[in-house]
């Protein structure tokens, strides 16, 4: 029996046992021989790639993360690294997708995985939603039941809890008519915006005047007499164009006796309740 021992480079190897014989009258047999190869690799194979685990965003187109792959027998691998996938995971705007690349050799010798996560934000355009609507508020509104961010609901949101921007505009004047505008916007998270919500409100308001009256001895106004000189308040009722009241502010002179006059166009009482208009410069008086 002969042999050469191992023989091959690198990962193959081979050895070859040849038997031979010879009797004593010189008669060989036949010699017989066995070879044996087999591959010698205890080294695991390598994968890499140049994705980077992280955050892509905000509604990224995902591209899966490319690998390559050697092994030290078997050369290039790339084409033979199994990735697995569960594909995309998460709930509601949180998204993210892991991709893991294995790879065994012919030997075994199984490469250490190489895993690459992705995340990012899925949304969708928000959008706004009340049931609040444009509207007259009467007349002289106090505003308590302006509206607020509660009165608005924003759907298409990553947040748990979003809150709409309210932006209230000044009031505008018209004649008697008064109306104020309030605009609801929102952003989410990607920088998408609802479309904005207006709501605006008119009301009315009262007018104010004022008012000069002379008179003997008593003066009526709506149904009461007064007798004394003084300032009135009085409304009356729905009388501006808005429909609301007019107030007015009535300075009443009331004299009650005759009096001699000192300077010319003094108006004064008489005893029988007349207005006469008096002179001291020679004219005779005016009644």
């Amino acid at each position: 029996m002969s042999t050469v021992g191992v023989e091959g480079t690198g990962c193959a190897k081979s050895q070859t046992w040849t038997a031979t014989y010879t009797d004593g009258c010189g008669n060989e047999a036949v010699p017989v021989s066995v070879t044996y190869t087999w591959t010698e690799d205890t080294e695991l194979p390598v994968i890499a790639t140049t994705a980077v685990s992280g955050d892509l965003g905000c509604n990224p187109t995902v591209v899966a993360p490319a690998f390559t792959g050697s092994d030290n027998c078997e050369g290039d691998i790339s084409a033979a690294i199994t990735v697995h996938t569960i594909g995309v995971e998460g709930t509601g705007c949180a998204k993210s997708q892991t991709w893991t690349a294995t790879y065994t050799d012919g030997c075994g010798n199984e490469a250490v995985p190489v895993s690459v996560t992705y995340t990012w934000t899925e949304t969708e355009t928000p959008s706004i939603s009340t049931t609040l609507v444009n509207s007259d508020k009467g007349c002289e509104w106090d505003h308590s039941d302006a509206p607020t961010t509660d009165d608005f609901t924003v759907t298409g949101s990553c947040e748990t809890a979003p809150t709409v921007t309210l932006t209230t505009g000044a009031v505008t004047e018209e004649g008697c008519m008064r109306s104020q505008t309030w605009t609801a916007t929102y952003t989410n998270v990607c920088g998408q915006e609802a479309a904005p919500i207006d709501v605006t409100y008119t009301w009315g308001m009262p007018n104010y005047g004022t008012d000069e009256q002379f008179a003997c001895g008593s003066f009526e106004l709506n149904g009461v007499t007064y007798t004394e000189s003084q300032v009135i308040t009085y409304t009356i009722p729905n009388a501006n164009a808005c429909g609301c009241d007019s107030i007015v502010t009535l300075t009443l002179t009331i004299d009650e006796l005759s009096v001699s006059v000192t300077s010319h166009s003094d108006e004064v009482c008489g005893d029988d309740g007349s207005v006469t208009v008096a002179a001291t410069d020679g004219l005779a008086p005016i009644e």
